[in-house]
């Protein structure tokens, strides 16, 4: 059980139990003020099924008021007034510019969305948290902020056209706190994410943007018995139960990929992984290997699924291994991206799972124990090997983005992911620049994404 967790806990990039990890091939060392929040209104049901190519709106809710110092933006909802400032600069906190300049026309592949914790690490002070986003060349822009009493620790998911975010915290009782945020003005909308019942454990993040514009959700919710995703609008009005099937255990809960072209969500339920349209009428059923349960990670290119797989059962090393495979969206067989490691698996050993291929190789992304996760290159015998990166130092380095030859990839130190920076590197290791660097005494970046692409 506790590893089932830890393997969560990774992919929340939250903290984890102490410990040491040592993977089957040794990863190389990855060398304010405060903005309203108003809350989405009560939910109704409207049948619907529909592409989602519509341009997305902004979250900003009319009878709100949003005042930012820190950015020296004043909303209301009569008027906007915004000064070109740089926003100020604390001792704990990276240099940053105000979102009224950023170049929403160039925003895009490349960019990240950053969370940032300015509370002191060592002996813990807790300060204000902070979003950015970040532009390729390391610009960074803050977009929205946090007061200390209220820092949230992690990025669901983050539109594709980088204008929303959605921002996850604790909301006072150890319940979840889920936050639409508007990088255009600021504002945060409270999301009523259900909470499930004590020992119900469902997907890492049970609320996503749809694709390919973002413009709606996908949320997923549980009440014990069964469980079902939702497609909602950001106003929380349901548009059609996309998926349901009886509640089981987490290993089984119910995890989904937004269809390529915004029409269907690939699903992985209990018995395997399907195809259905984005109204949840059924269109086929996915091949997947035997004895593995699969989720979909990512589209690999506009037919095929890259998912991780995991086997169960006396046959394989233990359950928590991670293989990646590539599965053919029209059902029929797959092949596999990665293969087993020879000999015995160390049982902290996750294996992979995430990959991007670029400029003619394929980085895998391997996890292990106690926040272990390092870069590794695929070998044509379909194990890997570790990327020698050098320029940065880090307990741990995830690759949150692939664009143009470089590697945006999150590197913290500790079991606990307690401090943390974002960093470009080439896809040799290369160092390149930094991102958004740790100042001071801060904790830094405790969470990151890259904007959306279609293919890795």
């Amino acid at each position: 059980m506790r590893n089932r967790v830890l393997v969560l806990l990774f992919l929340l990039a939250t903290a984890c139990g102490p410990g040491t990890a040592t993977p089957t091939s040794p990863p190389t060392s990855a060398t304010g003020s405060t903005a309203a929040t108003t809350t989405a209104s009560t939910p109704t049901t409207t049948a619907s099924s529909t592409t989602e190519t519509a341009a997305p709106s902004t979250t900003t809710t009319a009878s709100s008021t949003t005042t930012t110092a820190s950015s020296n933006t004043t909303t209301t909802a009569s008027s906007t007034t915004t000064t070109t400032e740089p926003v100020a600069v604390a001792g704990f906190l990276p240099e940053a510019t105000s979102r009224s300049l950023i170049p929403w026309g160039d925003v895009g592949p490349g960019w990240y969305v950053v969370l940032y914790d300015g509370s002191r690490a060592d002996p813990m002070l807790e300060r204000e948290a902070y979003l950015y986003l970040v532009a390729p060349d390391g610009t960074r822009y803050q977009a929205a902020d946090w007061p200390a009493n209220e820092r949230p620790y992690g990025i669901t998911d983050v539109r594709p056209d980088g204008t929303a975010a959605i921002v996850v915290g604790d909301d006072g009782t150890h319940h979840r706190r889920y936050e639409l945020v508007d990088l255009q003005s600021g504002a945060r909308q409270a999301l009523p994410v259900p909470v499930p019942p004590l020992g119900v454990d469902g997907p890492g993040d049970p609320v996503k943007f749809t694709r390919p514009t973002g413009r709606n959700l996908v949320v997923w919710s549980s009440d014990g018995s069964t469980e079902h995703i939702d497609r909602r609008t950001t106003g929380w009005a349901q548009l059609a139960q996309v998926y349901q099937q009886p509640y089981s255990d987490w290993d089984h809960a119910l995890r989904w990929l937004y269809g390529y072209d915004g029409t269907t969500v690939v699903v992985a339920h209990s018995g395997g992984m399907a195809v259905v349209g984005n109204d949840g009428t059924p269109v086929r059923d996915l091949w997947v290997p035997m004895g593995h349960i699969c989720e979909p990670v990512r589209w690999w290119d506009a037919h095929t699924i890259l998912a991780s797989c995991r086997g169960q059962g006396p046959a394989f090393p233990h359950d928590f291994y991670h293989q990646l495979w590539l599965l053919p969206d029209d059902g029929t067989a797959g092949e596999p991206l990665t293969n087993m490691p020879a000999g015995p698996i160390d049982v902290v050993d996750f294996g992979y799972l995430d990959a991007w291929s670029i400029s003619g190789d394929v980085l895998l992304q391997w996890a292990g124990d106690c926040g272990a996760a390092s870069i590794h290159v695929l070998q044509s015998d379909g194990t890997g090997i570790p990327l020698a990166v050098g320029g940065v130092t880090g307990d741990g380095i995830q690759m949150v983005g692939v664009s143009d030859g470089r590697i945006g990839t999150y590197v913290w130190q500790g079991c606990d992911q307690w401090v943390g920076a974002l960093e470009a590197i080439g896809t040799d290791g290369s160092f390149l620049r930094h991102l958004v660097p740790t100042v001071g005494d801060a904790r830094g970046v405790i969470a990151a994404q890259g904007l959306a692409t279609v293919y890795p």
